[in-house]
């Protein structure tokens, strides 16, 4: 029987240091979210810029309609800071500093104190101003944050008989720490993304 106490207090020690070691690893931050209708041909779904974090998409589940959907995900430019306050208006304008955005490109706007994200289309820009094509959801303040988004990876053929739907541990699709993922499905008759989440590597 003496000599099984070495192994016995040695296999404790162990359980002791792994319980230690887990109770230090920070929790994993994770994001979950249902996609937002732009129109009966586009629906959407942004992933939260993270300041501590990367954003992993490892889950999407996507239905398409009766013509093949397109789905796309979109990376993040360099952040341009509101200077201005802006109402929620038709034709928002939108004052920023450094301003890099062109008619028609597809941004994204976050509201700092709410912590919400609008997917939004630049009518016009200049060094200073972009304007919006639709009326932003709820006012900006100045220190809001805009992105430009440029697709990054593309995913054909989504239909309502054969919808996408992914889980991979590993990640389906990346983004860098502080910049948010736009994922988009575009269609014919009222695609929608049922279910986008992730997590956030530290």
């Amino acid at each position: 029987m003496k000599k099984f106490i070495p192994t016995l207090a040695a296999l404790a020690l162990l359980a002791t240091a792994f319980t230690a070691t887990a109770q230090t690893l920070p929790p994993r931050l994770v994001f979950a979210g249902q996609g937002t209708a732009i129109s009966t041909t586009n629906a959407h779904y942004v992933v939260p810029a993270n300041g501590v974090g990367a954003p992993v998409i490892t889950y999407l589940d996507a239905t398409g309609d009766t013509s093949p959907s397109v789905l796309r995900f979109y990376t993040a430019s360099s952040p341009a800071i509101l200077t201005a306050a802006t109402a929620a208006s038709p034709g928002t304008n939108l004052t920023c500093v450094g301003s890099a955005f062109a008619a028609a490109d597809t941004i994204v706007l976050w509201h700092k104190n709410s912590d919400t994200y609008e997917r939004l289309v630049v009518s016009t820009a200049s060094a200073t101003n972009v304007t919006t094509t639709a009326a932003i959801a709820a006012a900006a303040a100045a220190g809001d944050i805009i992105w430009k988004m440029s697709v990054a990876g593309t995913v054909s053929g989504v239909t309502n008989t054969a919808g996408a739907q992914r889980n991979s541990a590993g990640g389906l699709f990346a983004s860098d720490v502080s910049k948010p993922i736009l994922v988009q499905l575009t269609g014919t008759n009222t695609p929608t993304l049922n279910s986008v989440g992730g997590y956030y590597v530290r």
